[in-house]
């Protein structure tokens, strides 16, 4: 599956994904270094009172700036037009081959599977590649070059954001454990409800017709207060867990602070040091978030993918011929003819019958005796089992489909 991913959907664009995993990396290395710029104009000019170096750091410090917006641009450009490039072949290929099914694949899976299948999933896997892997990618690069320049800067410092380290990362996975489900039962409840209203609002000449009125009510009321009392537990979880890690920030803030004033006052660390790490304290920790986040969408991507790559794996039973229909004047014919829908149970078995060209029949039996079948029989929606079914002394596997079914109509 996933080299088919990757042959199929990733190799025809393979420069322009490259173009953006490398923008992608630059971006994150000038996000990282846009402190130690600021670092620069703060040391090399405001506190040495040189208007040139602090005419020089300051035009350093808005070129990176820039170099970093317009990165962030065309990194965004490049792979969100990847990402709809991807999708709309997706979207096509499966399409496509929902057009080449067999009739039989459509009694096994419903229009809206199908079109969840077609629209939805291919929607998850661009996301997958235009949010979940820039997030997770980017987010990656980030922590490794600030950790770089922060133990290069000055170590002790820089242990004092590492320490903290397996704290945030429990409270991440306590968020990934409690609170992520619980915002995944308010969106299944908000589709139940949305899906509930629908099918109300749908029926409500009906349900006045019964004075069900009062019934509906309730039953909206419980489904929206179940909704509201999720999604309230969903928020306090969500807002408790923010809290305690930007109190954990300032924490870790104020013993950079207490440690780097000593250090500054005996000449060993700089007043932009200082400030850089701030700022590093800053941006720590949100890339863990941003990994933590798309664990699970990168896990229902894949999920997504999967259920697309079934549907294109899904091997087409009926194989048309090459012979046209170019008239239908020796009549169909079928020669001891068994079909079943599922195996073991016959609904057709050794049936011989020849309609000669011209006449008109009727099929007249009992629901389930097989008249709707046979005439999707000989439109080839499912193909036989034994005998032979024929067109002016053609076998219909011979034939065209299209041409088969050009020439014969059927309404149900």
């Amino acid at each position: 599956m996933i080299r088919y991913l990757f042959t199929r959907y990733i190799a025809p664009f393979k420069w322009r994904f490259a173009l953006g995993l490398l923008l992608l990396v630059g971006n994150s290395y000038l996000t990282s270094v846009l402190p130690v710029y600021m670092m620069n104009v703060i040391d090399e000019g405001i506190q040495a009172a040189d208007i040139a170096s602090l005419t020089v750091t300051m035009g350093l410090y808005i070129l990176i700036f820039a170099l970093y917006v317009g990165s962030m641009y065309f990194m965004t450009l490049v792979l969100e037009t990847l990402g709809q490039d991807i999708l709309i072949r997706l979207k096509t290929d499966s399409f496509k081959k929902v057009l080449d099914w067999d009739y039989q694949h459509f009694t096994s899976i419903s229009p809206g599977k199908l079109v969840t299948r077609v629209e939805g999933d291919a929607e998850k896997v661009r996301f997958f590649f235009v949010i979940a892997l820039v997030t997770v990618l980017q987010s990656f690069f980030m922590l490794l070059f600030m950790g770089i320049i922060m133990f290069r800067t000055n170590t002790s410092m820089a242990m004092l954001i590492i320490y903290p380290l397996p704290l945030v990362i429990g409270l991440i996975l306590l968020l990934q454990k409690f609170i992520y489900p619980m915002f995944k039962k308010v969106r299944k409840l908000m589709a139940e409800i949305t899906s509930k209203v629908t099918e109300y609002l749908t029926g409500l000449d009906i349900i006045k017709v019964y004075g069900k009125e009062d019934l509906y009510f309730r039953r909206f009321d419980r489904d929206n207060r179940e909704k509201y009392i999720a999604e309230r537990n969903a928020e306090f979880g969500w807002i408790t867990f923010f809290n305690f890690l930007f109190m954990l920030q300032e924490i870790i803030i104020a013993l950079i602070l207490k440690s780097g004033a000593p250090m500054i006052l005996k000449g060993v660390f700089t007043y932009g040091a200082l400030i850089m790490f701030i700022e590093y304290v800053r941006m720590f920790f949100f890339p863990l978030i941003g990994i933590s986040e798309q664990v699970s969408q990168i896990q229902r991507s894949f999920a997504a993918f999967s259920r697309v790559y079934e549907l294109h794996s899904t091997p087409v039973r009926i194989r048309s011929g090459q012979k046209e229909l170019k008239s239908m004047n020796g009549g169909v014919v079928f020669s001891h003819v068994s079909f079943s829908y599922k195996e073991g149970e016959r609904v057709l078995d050794d049936i011989s019958f020849r309609l000669p060209a011209g006449e008109k029949w009727a099929l007249v039996g009992e629901t389930g005796g097989g008249k709707s079948t046979i005439i999707k029989l000989l439109l080839r929606f499912y193909d036989i089992e034994k005998g032979e079914i024929s067109i002016d002394g053609v076998n219909i596997k011979d034939l065209d489909i299209q041409s088969l079914r050009q020439d014969i109509a059927l309404i149900e």
